[in-house]
């Protein structure tokens, strides 16, 4: 039996050397700072890229409207052999028939058309700014993620010194079970709180892919820490002013207009009918025919009321899409701005300090729990006291990366957080010791 137990303890060295072999062998994954995340989702991102592909989709139709003439010239060509008592003989026939734009419809055509274009590039620019916006809050909400990460695995660390600690002092006979069983809780509860870290970690780091246009696998290594951006202008309506001069959908929305516009007033001249003029020649017997005229359609039975009275809503339509746009925006900008001032407070009030405090309480109340000075409970009662600080810090750093995003967004790329670079954190906080044990010689 000793035997078998040793072999199976060297089988299992064996397996953890070579998975270290092939850790090491195996090349780090690449770091992918923040400005690298958000310049790729601009270029790389499906949505942008869709973007982009009704840019030269309106650029086509723009092309379509500049044409000379509403269709090609049309040509008829035809023989015929002739069989008569005089003798045989054959006729022929050629014409040609060419449409025309009469009455500015071309300009009208292109001015929409150019309009169009316009719109499409100004929501392309507006993709890409709010793609930067999500990017940015993706990275942050992994970094975020990270930090829950590194500060599960510290509570970890120390609620396994709590538990190693009790179960000695049981062994000893200086403990009770109770305090074993409320350690054993605590180191449950940590792990659990961990399992539940890394996996936000996994769906901050899909989502950032997907904003990124890479593969789920894909592997990378983020850098920095969240760090509040102080807000440029500090007058509401100032920025409200600015998003509405600045945001690139807005633009949009007016090129949109502007289009429906020129389109209605195509609609109007659609009672000035295109007339098609034609030409022909013909040779019949030893008679030649040589001959031109004019078609011209005469909207007496239908006279396009539907096409005007569609125009006209459109542009209504387009109109009122714009206003609400409008309103919607200084709404946007107006509440982003309440969250933003918010979070930041938020995150000012429960920050690293607050966090590390809790964690030296964690310690403290060990250390006094031990001593014989605390009863049991305490020790529960400071890692729950260490679990409420870090899930308000930590939901406080995420309002603060939504309410960051949303700021850039509305505002059209005016308002931005940035990431500072953080140093390691270590995988267990240090043991301190403060004042009161030092009076008490702990």
């Amino acid at each position: 039996m000793p035997l078998r137990h040793a072999l199976l303890i060297a089988s299992r060295w064996l397996c953890l050397a070579t998975l270290a072999c092939f850790a090491a062998a195996a090349p780090a994954a690449p770091v992918l700072t923040l400005e690298q995340a958000i310049s790729r989702s601009m270029e790389r991102n499906l949505g942008v890229r869709a973007a982009g592909q009704d840019v030269d989709r309106a650029a086509g139709a723009e092309a379509q409207a500049a044409r000379q003439t509403p269709s090609d010239t049309g040509v008829d060509i035809s023989a015929g052999r002739r069989d008569d008592p005089g003798g045989e003989s054959t006729d022929f026939f050629l014409s040609f028939a060419q449409q025309v734009w009469i009455g500015g419809e071309r300009g009208l055509r292109m001015k929409a058309a150019r309009e169009r274009r316009s719109a499409a590039e100004a929501e392309l620019e507006y993709r890409r700014t709010a793609t930067a916006a999500s990017a940015r809050e993706a990275y942050f909400d992994l970094l975020i993620a990270e930090r829950a990460v590194e500060t599960a695995v510290q509570l970890v660390a120390v609620a396994g010194r709590i538990v190693t600690l009790n179960e000695q002092r049981l062994r000893l006979g200086e403990g009770t079970r109770m305090q074993v069983n409320a350690a054993a809780v605590g180191a449950a509860r940590a792990r659990a709180t961990l399992a539940e870290a890394e996996r936000r970690v996994v769906q901050a780091r899909l989502r950032l892919n997907l904003l990124l246009g890479e593969a789920p696998s894909h592997e990378f290594v983020t850098e920095g820490r969240l760090q509040p951006a102080p807000v440029p202008l500090r007058q509401a309506d100032q920025l409200v002013q600015l998003a509405l001069e600045r945001r690139a959908d807005l633009q949009a929305a007016a090129e949109r207009v502007a289009a429906r516009r020129s389109e209605q007033r195509l609609a109007q001249k659609l009672l000035i009918p295109e007339p098609t003029f034609y030409g022909y020649y013909e040779q019949e017997q030893e008679s030649e025919i040589l001959g031109a005229g004019v078609s011209l359609p005469l909207p007496l039975l239908y006279q396009y009321e539907g096409e005007q009275r569609i125009a006209a809503a459109e542009l209504a339509r387009e109109k009122t899409e714009h206003e609400l746009l409008q309103l919607q925006v200084e709404q946007q900008v107006l509440g982003a701005l309440a969250d933003y001032r918010a979070a930041a407070l938020q995150v000012e009030a429960v920050g690293e300090a607050m966090l590390e405090a809790a964690l030296e309480n964690v310690q403290l109340v060990q250390r006094a729990v031990a001593a014989g000075k605390f009863a049991a409970p305490a020790l529960t009662s400071a890692q729950d006291n260490y679990l409420s600080v870090r899930e308000t810090y930590l939901d406080a750093l995420r309002a603060l990366a939504a309410a960051g995003s949303a700021l850039e967004r509305t505002t059209g790329g005016l308002v931005a957080l940035e990431a500072r670079r953080a140093p390691p954190v270590p995988a267990a906080m240090p043991d301190r010791i403060s004042p009161w044990q030092a009076d008490h010689g702990e």
